[in-house]
């Protein structure tokens, strides 16, 4: 009797941890997104469609047709160690009839960039947050129009990257 209660404590142990690493791994990217009053959630990202009045809503990142982020893949290296390195373009299409004055693009640890800050041009890396965001000589991406940024990242895979939250501009 006491065997099978080592086992079933064995087995709770095991289970609780896995656990725990499950939720390390998957909230890398999961973190809270401030939308007005309150967050968004797992797979939301927050769309702040009237911002003088600061009206702000969580919408499912998967419904959300409006923007588009599309990686490019340009070319890999290797360095005299034998590290291998990767440039990648990004163009962020706004889909909409408005400027887009905001956005903030998460990313996880799959952002591995070969030198911390001059491994990213043409955008904005707050490293605290794992957001990129517009730089500040950009005053909006403007409506069907898109903006370019690229990255150098270590190995040959292109990074994680989530719309987590937008906002327009309202003439």
């Amino acid at each position: 009797m006491n065997y099978n209660l080592n086992i079933f404590k064995i087995f709770i142990i095991i289970l609780m941890v896995s656990i725990y690493f499950i939720n390390i791994i998957r909230c890398d990217i999961d973190y809270k997104v401030p939308c007005g009053d309150g967050y968004c959630g797992f797979d939301q990202m927050c769309y702040n469609y009237n911002p003088v009045d600061d009206v702000s809503v969580c919408l499912l990142s998967d419904n959300f047709n409006l923007l588009e982020l599309v990686q490019s893949f340009e070319k890999t290296w290797s360095d005299h160690k034998g590290d291998e390195y990767s440039l990648f373009r990004v163009k962020i299409i706004n889909h909409s009839n408005k400027p887009i004055s905001h956005i903030y693009i998460g990313t996880d640890f799959t952002f591995d960039l070969k030198q911390q800050n001059s491994s990213v041009w043409n955008i904005r890396l707050d490293t605290w947050n794992n957001f990129l965001t517009l730089p500040n000589y950009v005053n909006s991406i403007r409506p069907y129009s898109y903006h370019l940024f690229g990255y150098i990242v270590r190995g040959n895979t292109s990074p994680n990257m989530v719309i987590r939250s937008i906002t327009y501009v309202d003439y």
